[in-house]
């Protein structure tokens, strides 16, 4: 279901290749692109050649972490700019090394979640009933990891007991002002208050506040964080938790189908790639470039 373009941005003219030939390249009126560059011609005919491999192909899945966004959410929450803060999400699984797939909860039956080992909703502030059994049913088969207010409104009202009921996991509120992982305490910033902490007995603490107070724990195969993304720390606990794989050391993007794995190397240097059934591979990479590999062979293509 996802597409693929070649996107030609206008707006950053200092970005051009020494190989272009088109003299109004640098210039932002530009309309004739940078498709005349053999350098960028050459690296698209390399991906067309390697889609058209693929395409016909059925796809095969080798994620293991699903991540749960809601539109609905949207409707019951202060319209402020936090969305960046939710994206560290992605950057927390991609420096573990995981690869995931993205879904909207109202497309979740649609998804052979059971396939998963980790679940995260990541801003479904708002469960009704009907969504709270479903989400609970899939802790059956799979890890769920709950974030940032999960389940504090229910579709009429917002309470302690709305959130507690909805994760499994007791709570209150805080007046905690920071959240301690990664050796350091991070600001609870305003815009995603109210602040939580655990009070349930049977919860396994992970992550606590600047006040020893709980901030993140396990209960059975779920678990809750009250900021809105997972830090290094408490995102390694919870997937290895969970039995996720992690691909690659170097904490850059990875994805996987079709058999294949890709790592978005951006820096410079070494890192090792963990391939399931085959020895660690050593990576050497100048930097700013795509590298797959075969994931049933093992190699690099």
């Amino acid at each position: 279901g996802e597409g693929f373009w070649y996107y030609d941005h206008r707006i950053v003219p200092w970005i051009v290749s020494p190989e272009s030939q088109n003299q109004a390249a640098k210039s932002i009126y530009r309309k004739r692109g940078w498709w005349d560059n053999p350098v960028l011609m050459d690296e698209i005919k390399k991906i067309q050649d390697f889609c058209e491999n693929v395409v016909d192909k059925e796809y095969t899945n080798h994620n293991d972490v699903l991540v749960v966004y809601d539109t609905e959410s949207f409707y019951y929450r202060r319209w402020i700019n936090q969305f960046s803060e939710e994206y560290m999400l992605l950057k927390s699984l991609a420096e573990y090394g995981a690869s995931y797939d993205c879904i909207y909860e109202k497309d979740l039956d649609k998804c052979d979640t059971a396939s998963y080992k980790c679940i995260i909703f990541a801003n479904c502030h708002k469960v009704d009933k009907v969504m709270m059994q479903k989400h609970k049913k899939l802790s059956e088969k799979s890890f769920v990891i709950m974030l940032n207010c999960y389940g504090y409104c229910d579709g009429e009202s917002l309470s302690e007991e709305n959130i507690s009921e909805a994760s499994g996991i007791r709570m209150k509120k805080t007046e905690a002002t920071h959240f301690v992982s990664d050796n350091q305490e991070i600001e609870l910033k305003r815009e995603f208050a109210p602040f939580f902490e655990i009070v349930d007995k049977d919860a396994e603490p992970v992550a606590y506040y600047d006040n020893g107070k709980v901030s993140a724990a396990v209960k059975g195969n779920t678990a809750y964080s009250q900021i809105p993304f997972l830090t290094r720390e408490v995102a390694e606990i919870l997937l290895k938790r969970a039995g996720v794989h992690s691909w690659c050391d170097s904490g850059e993007p990875v994805m996987t189908g079709f058999g294949y794995m890709a790592i978005n190397c951006q820096k410079e240097g070494a890192r090792t790639v963990y391939i399931p059934g085959h020895e660690p591979l050593k990576l050497e990479t100048e930097g700013y470039e795509t590298v797959i590999y075969d994931i049933k062979k093992g190699e690099r293509i």
